[in-house]
């Protein structure tokens, strides 16, 4: 079975009649066996980032309040983050949550970090809102679209960025999604960060899609529950 397209944009499909049978062929049943050959096909990341030469950390860390970022997953993500320090482009979070590793990327450069979420349905409503707008507040290089990674991909306008941290819904199509869309975006040098990567098996999927089929992605680090590739 084929895997979703770019073209076949999460946000859209969500947005037909669920008994269409159109969404049933194109969108549900896909999802649907994509979701159950991800948890059949679930591996450690370790062996094949550790082959690669990649920076691996075994310790899980400490969890952060309002997150479910731990402090080793975050020490990665910002490590990441300032290898590609020489890049001017900005740093594109999807999934932004309360603000956590917004706070703490765009603490750590002078990059313009854009904060991608709906804050609308799964993993996001006016509270959590509220609390990215209090652990951002006072740093002028954090800018938001409120809008779902598809609509806010389209409106982007193809300009390049260094990183892209991945962490919105857990589904391989939508993860596979975001790393495409947003991934095609990366120069060589730049990264691509995905979170929870050990606990939902849709976002391992991708990483091993990565690992198997996309040679111009590199293991670069990872820490229990975050990989990071790099384009080389």
């Amino acid at each position: 079975m084929n895997t979703i397209s770019p073209a076949q944009k999460p946000s859209e499909w969500r947005n037909h009649h669920r008994f269409s049978m159109s969404r049933l062929f194109h969108w549900t049943i896909p999802r649907r066996y994509h979701q159950m050959m991800a948890k059949i096909t679930q591996i450690s990341l370790i062996p094949p980032f550790e082959k690669s030469g990649a920076k691996v950390e075994k310790e899980y860390g400490e969890r952060l309040e309002h997150t479910s970022v731990t402090t080793k997953q975050l020490k990665v993500l910002i490590g990441a983050l300032q290898h590609t320090e020489s890049m001017p482009h900005p740093i594109i979070e999807i999934g932004s949550f309360r603000g956590i590793t917004t706070r703490g990327m765009a603490g750590a450069t002078k990059r313009e970090v854009i904060a991608v979420d709906p804050y609308l349905g799964d993993g996001g409503h006016p509270k959590d809102l509220a609390y990215f707008e209090t652990h951002t507040a006072g740093l002028s290089n954090v800018r938001m679209i409120r809008a779902a990674s598809d609509p806010a991909f389209d409106s982007w306008g193809g300009a390049p960025v260094s990183l892209v941290f991945i962490d919105a819904i857990h589904e391989y199509v939508h993860a596979w999604y975001d790393f495409i869309a947003w991934g095609s975006l990366v120069p060589v040098g730049g990264m691509v960060a995905f979170h929870d990567v050990d606990l939902f098996p849709g976002v391992n999927r991708v990483c091993q899609k990565i690992l198997h089929e996309h040679p111009e992605w590199k293991p670069w680090g990872y820490a229990p529950n975050i990989a990071i590739f790099q384009r080389i």
